[in-house]
């Protein structure tokens, strides 16, 4: 009874929870409704990671250990100047979706397209950077696919400071990105990292246009004042393709006269560190651009750029720590804080999107 009583209470805080305020004149932005009725909240904590779950105590552990396994991708120098928070919320709830919430699963027709975990995550520059929340429901059918969650290591990349150059995000998030989607084989110790595709829909999986091999200079390659945002779109698709291939290259290509594969990660490193230099670049890779782009134009083969396993035992390895994760009840105190601090960066990123949206007043009209 007094778990009944404790569920309606929680019930009726999250159907009141104030999300936004809006000044006079705005319109307010409104969220769906996020119901929690009929089942009690369990609470963990492993280190960064705050877990509010209504699943069985497994499933959340293992979609812990999945994100866990998604910073493994990434040596550990790449990641260590940024602590990032993340709130991981679950809900399981096969024979009922949760008002106002996705399937966890979405299967795009386009085949380049990766069935992936329903994840609610704000990609701004204010409360998200400070923490990350994700959501994972009605997650029945996805076992699976659990084994390696990247969007927790994305985003801490992506807010590290000093920042990482555009070339380096584009290539390894981008519309091309080499590690933009990633599955762990089940039984295995091998990832699956997606296909490598011209990020034009009009060209077929697997060709190119001659462009595509036409790598720039060094200087133009490596300039961290590149964005893609300024280009038009014929030098952004460039782009976005290019320095994906490299990072794809340098991460999985072959190793020729004993070349280190992590040295993209140590040129990367120190590029966001203002040191790109050439002579840097030697020392990762133990050859120059110019050898560079030859080896990359021998590899820019169809065999080349389907789907890619590679055998990655310390990635797929087991997460002691989700795994000795001990679920409780969770406090009224720590429901409202959790689904209160998600709530806030659902409208932070609903505000953006209204932003982006809107016409641009400041633009001179004609008379």
């Amino acid at each position: 009874m007094h778990r009944h009583l404790r569920s309606l209470a929680i019930f009726a805080f999250v159907l009141g929870v104030a999300v936004h305020s809006p000044a006079a004149g705005e319109s307010p932005v409104v969220l769906p409704e996020f119901r929690v009725e009929g089942t009690p909240w369990l609470y963990a904590r492993m280190g960064d990671m705050e877990i509010l779950s209504r699943a069985s105590p497994g499933r959340a552990r293992q979609l812990a250990a999945a994100l866990v396994r998604g910073r493994r991708l990434y040596p550990d120098f790449f990641t260590r100047d940024r602590r990032l928070p993340l709130l991981l919320i679950v809900a399981d709830s096969p024979r009922r979706t949760v008002s106002g919430l996705k399937p966890a699963v979405m299967v795009e027709a386009d085949e380049r397209q990766w069935p992936r975990n329903y994840q609610e995550v704000s990609e701004g520059h204010d409360l998200a950077d400070e923490k990350l929340a994700v959501i994972a429901i009605n997650l029945g059918a996805v076992n699976n696919l659990w084994l390696v969650l990247s969007s927790w290591s994305k985003r801490i990349v992506l807010t590290q400071r000093p920042a990482f150059p555009e070339w380096v995000t584009a290539g390894l998030f981008g519309e091309s990105g080499a590690v933009s989607s990633v599955i762990g084989r089940p039984q295995s110790t091998t990832v699956r990292f997606p296909r490598l595709s011209w990020p034009d829909p009009a060209v077929s999986p697997g060709e190119f246009p001659q462009a595509a091999a036409d790598f720039p200079v060094f200087a133009e390659m490596f300039d961290s004042a590149r964005k893609a945002d300024v280009m038009s779109p014929k030098e952004k698709t460039k782009f976005q393709f290019q320095t994906a291939f490299f990072a794809r290259w340098s991460l999985f290509g072959p190793a020729k006269n004993g070349r280190n594969r992590n040295g993209y990660w140590a040129f990367a490193e120190m590029a966001r560190r203002g040191q790109a230099t050439e002579a840097v670049f030697r020392e990762c890779y133990g050859m120059d651009w110019a050898q560079s782009c030859a080896e990359m134009r021998t590899y820019l083969k169809r065999k080349h750029v389907g789907l890619i396993d590679v055998q990655m035992p310390h990635v797929m390895a087991d997460v002691p720590e989700a795994e000795r994760l001990k679920f409780r009840d969770a406090t009224l105190e720590e429901v409202r804080r959790i689904l209160g601090d998600f709530n806030r960066l659902r409208a932070a990123e609903a505000e953006r999107g209204k932003a982006a949206k809107a016409p641009d007043t400041t633009a001179p009209t004609r008379p």
